[in-house]
């Protein structure tokens, strides 16, 4: 319906959900290299930190980028990156000035809100021609909603048509007193079209 969202409609439209996961899948293990400023290779797991499974970090922030954002809470010490923990976009409102400069995040988990500073986090934004700064509104994800809802209202109609058992029980009436010979072909021709 109308008020489907894209969460809704991933669990609900299985190819949807399976086109996200096959792409953030795909650059999770595109090959990568962090380089220094002298442009040196550095070792990934100096550069990673405390963060045990990069591919997995990778996989989620490209599931996310489907949508036009992805978000990271970093914990950063004077050596480095401490943890990193993922942050699901729709919890995350980017804040900025009236001139559009980003402020800081607001964080929404419910009923509570927590403001993240700049620094805090680690945040990706889909190219956008549309959007100055912030994230994307002209995404893969919008772009699937209209055939995902139509998908997904289609579904919902068979699904309460088959409830019901297809089709619905009608009744056949003929004006006037039909002679025998042309009810039994009325009836044969109504058989043919069910």
């Amino acid at each position: 319906g109308a008020g489907a969202n894209i969460q809704q409609l991933r669990k609900v439209v299985p190819w949807l959900n399976k086109a996200i996961n096959m792409t953030s899948s795909a650059v999770a293990q595109m090959p990568y290299m962090f380089t220094n400023a002298q442009s040196d290779e550095m070792d990934t797991d100096t550069v990673w930190g405390a963060v045990k499974n990069p591919q997995t970090l990778i996989t989620l922030i490209s599931a996310s980028l489907c949508g036009g954002a992805g978000y990271l809470l970093a914990d950063v010490a004077s050596r480095g990156i401490i943890s990193l923990q993922y942050l699901a976009p729709q919890t995350i409102t980017p804040n900025f000035t009236a001139s559009g400069e980003l402020v800081d995040f607001t964080r929404s988990n419910g009923k509570n809100q927590q403001r993240l500073s700049k620094e805090q986090v680690i945040y990706f934004w889909l190219p956008d021609d549309t959007v100055e700064v912030g994230p994307a509104v002209l995404t893969p994800n919008a772009n699937a909603m209209l055939s995902a809802g139509i998908l997904a209202s289609m579904d919902e109609t068979l699904r309460i048509y088959g409830e019901r058992g297809f089709i619905p029980p009608m009744l056949l009436s003929a004006k006037g007193m039909p002679n025998k010979a042309e009810a039994e072909k009325t009836e044969k021709w109504w058989n043919m079209f069910l």
